[in-house]
């Protein structure tokens, strides 16, 4: 695998949370509603864990001859919740889990797209954010 598709898997340089909210919305930029992007929820969450970092599990390169096209990726973002307040609940000291799933679209040798999906459900749950669930 090249060096730069493990920096666009990863966010390696590039910072996580430039990965857009909206299907095809491209990275960093305004969604339709018309607010500046997410990253600012981003931050929110990645301030609230040490130790934060993505366990890639599996990449699917369907790029062509050109470099051009999809890359599939499946992870898991880890980390633990210790250092700050997340969605109201003071730092619990557990580690947390959340699979994803990425989709870029390559064109030119740069990412034009991203879909991001995450199980904010589970990291909810296994900080106490979502009452009734964690058992």
């Amino acid at each position: 695998m090249s060096e730069n598709l493990v920096v666009l898997v990863t966010g390696a340089g590039s910072g996580i949370g430039r990965a857009a909210a909206e299907p095809g919305r491209a990275p960093g930029h305004a969604s339709s509603s018309g607010a500046s992007d997410d990253r600012h929820v981003d931050r929110h969450v990645l301030g609230a864990f040490t130790g934060f970092h993505i366990v890639v599990h599996q990449i699917i390169d369907g790029r062509g001859r050109d470099s051009d096209g999809f890359v599939g990726v499946r992870g898991e973002m880890r980390g633990v919740h210790t250092t700050g307040e997340l969605f109201g609940v003071a730092p619990t000291g557990r580690e947390i889990q959340v699979r994803i799933h990425e989709f870029h679209e390559i064109s030119g040798g740069r990412t034009v797209r991203t879909w991001h999906l995450e199980d904010r459900l589970s990291r909810l749950d296994q900080v106490d954010a979502v009452k009734g669930t964690n058992s």
